[in-house]
């Protein structure tokens, strides 16, 4: 009777426990009915969907120039901007006003010789201050806040000055090499060119005004060759950044001033057409802004930026 007893607990024993042991883990892996509720819920409700803020109207004035030169800055019947509903899908621009990127300094020209010439000889006192109210002012104009401005002459100058023939740089020496103390450097040109006093206006009309200078054309007896390109001769690099900075001084020291907000070591590097054929590489450009141009900038406590 014992061994009979003892042979039921080796089978029975065995089944109870594993049927224990599946109990347990189903018991812990159904949910219970508050966590079912839960689920549910989750599985059958409806997102709510964030809600899409509808586009402000906003009412834009357009003026209209063209090449006949019938419309000059003409006003034209304004715009609104609305929310797009009567548009086609490919007609749809979504504008986030909430997600910024890089900011903008401003937008622009240039005040070339070219065009202090005609503002000065093909148009009447009156003329010229109602176009630069156009062009500067930011309430009753266009409002340009940025000039990328000549330092010597530039590809559209003023009649009779077609470079490198004539004036080019601030510093041409009459064509003589190595003026080692800048003794001949002169902005007369644009003095007697009226282009400062030009600037001074722009200035009066928006104070915001940033203005960027580049050279053109580098002092013609700074150049040198390398490898077989026209340069600057890395021995006149002290030399040219005294040049920049004797301008940057020279636009600030005039009656009204004229401050130099960036200033380019040279215009269009590797594009002749544009720099004269002065080209300098980004290599080169690198050395003497890092050794020279920002040192002496930091020097003369001056706070114009280098671009």
């Amino acid at each position: 009777m014992f061994n009979r007893s003892k042979m039921i607990m080796r089978v029975v024993l065995p089944l109870l426990v594993i049927t224990a042991t599946l109990f347990y883990f189903i018991s812990i892996n159904i949910p219970s009915a508050a966590s079912t509720r839960v689920v549910h819920s989750i599985l059958t409700s409806t997102p709510t969907p964030t809600p899409v803020q509808e586009a402000r109207p906003t009412t834009v004035n357009i003026a209209l120039t063209t090449v006949d030169q019938k419309n000059h800055l003409t006003p034209q019947t304004p715009v609104t901007f609305g929310n797009g509903s009567n548009l086609l899908p490919q007609t749809e621009i979504t504008v986030d006003d909430h997600t910024t990127y890089q900011s903008i300094l401003g937008f622009g020209a240039s005040l070339t010789g070219s065009t202090v010439w005609e503002m000065e000889h093909e148009l009447t006192p009156q003329q010229r201050d109602a176009l630069m109210k156009q062009f500067f002012d930011p309430v009753h104009g266009i409002g340009i806040s940025l000039l990328r401005q000549p330092i010597g002459a530039s590809d559209q100058d003023a009649p009779g000055e077609t470079t490198p023939y004539q004036y080019c740089s601030f510093d041409d020496n009459y064509g003589i090499p190595d003026d080692s103390t800048l003794s001949h450097f002169s902005i007369q040109h644009d003095v007697a060119a009226h282009t400062i006093d030009l600037l001074q206006q722009a200035m009066r009309l928006n104070p915001q005004l940033h203005i960027v200078a580049a050279p053109w054309c580098i002092p013609h007896w700074m150049l040198t060759y390398i490898g077989g390109s026209r340069t600057l001769n890395p021995a006149y690099y002290a030399l040219y950044a005294q040049y920049l900075v004797k301008f940057i001084e020279a636009y600030d020291s005039q009656a009204l001033h004229a401050p130099i907000w960036g200033i380019i070591p040279q215009n269009e590097p590797l594009y002749s057409y544009a720099n004269f054929g002065d080209n300098m590489t980004a290599e080169q450009q690198s050395v003497f802004i890092a050794n020279y141009l920002g040192p002496l900038l930091k020097q003369q406590h001056l706070s114009t930026n280098i671009l």
